[in-house]
């Protein structure tokens, strides 16, 4: 049920809304055209930035609109922007949202975000709510270092034996994954600001050279055993499966662009491993 007096404005941007009454719970809450258009991006973005599909977001921002009282809802998303075009009460609102930085698969994340969707498309909360909550879901689902590291050692040291390496080799590639593991945590500080394809190539390249050092030092037999470990984690898999996913799903563009990117950072960690293969040798 919506109250369908208005707070008339000098200028048409500043336009409120009607109130959004949920009678379940008695909320009611005043928001701008505006407002409801920059809480639909906010949610759309960060469920972009943990891994959701381009179709979920598009979806996920036109029913928050249509909940804030959105007539009609045109919105656009790729892997970097996402434009809407919303009209209220005849009121049409238009906002865009560059998606930069880093994209990090986080489910569990994604998971509760599209949650908190679903209980604004409830209760309709006000914008400083809604920010407050998404800050709550970040620092509700920030991996633990200790986590993270155990996740890197297992991988690399169980890939290492089905790929044929033996238990001692296991151990190496598990060190050389916690190793690498440090590093990645230490260039993805916001401080640093390292562009993300030097730091896949720095990554693997001191990947690459601890396993051939392992191997010089006779503490590794198969040193390309080691190397396919470790490089393991590294590999992006599951964006190349979310590519194929969007090109199934219709989402050409989106496709096209995640492939695109699986693409280029496969070359940058070859490039890191090769080098080191090349100053060092291979055993």
């Amino acid at each position: 049920m919506r109250n369908n007096k208005f707070i008339v404005s000098k200028n048409v941007k500043d336009v409120i809304k009607p109130a959004s009454i949920n009678e379940k719970n008695g909320l009611r809450t005043k928001i701008s055209a505006d407002e409801a258009a920059f809480i639909s991006l906010e949610i759309g973005e960060h469920i972009l930035i943990c891994g959701g599909e381009v179709s979920r977001v598009e979806d996920t921002v036109r029913r928050i609109c249509t909940a804030y009282g959105a007539e009609s809802v045109d919105v656009f998303a790729i892997m970097s922007f996402i434009i809407l075009t919303a009209e209220f009460d005849g009121v049409s609102v238009t906002q865009s949202r560059r998606i930069s930085g880093d994209r990090v698969n986080n489910f569990y994340r994604l998971e509760k975000l599209n949650n908190l969707s679903r209980t604004i498309c409830c209760s309709c909360p006000v914008k400083r709510e809604v920010i407050r909550n998404i800050d709550d879901i970040y620092k509700s689902t920030e991996q633990k270092a200790a986590l993270h590291f155990t996740g890197f050692a297992l991988t690399a040291s169980g890939l290492t034996l089905f790929f044929g390496g033996t238990l001692v080799d296991s151990l190496c590639s598990g060190a050389i994954a916690l190793f690498m593991c440090m590093l990645t945590r230490f260039f993805a500080r916001p401080v640093l600001a390292v562009n993300r394809l030097i730091r896949e190539v720095v990554v693997c390249f001191s990947g690459g050279v601890m396993a051939i050092l392992f191997a010089k030092l006779g503490l590794g037999i198969n040193s390309d055993k080691v190397i396919i470990g470790s490089l393991m984690n590294v590999v992006p898999g599951v964006s190349f499966t979310n590519s194929l996913r969007d090109l199934l799903g219709g989402d050409l563009m989106t496709g096209v662009f995640r492939l695109a990117e699986v693409l280029i950072d496969a070359v940058a960690i070859a490039s890191g491993y090769a080098l080191a293969i090349l100053l060092l040798g291979s055993m």
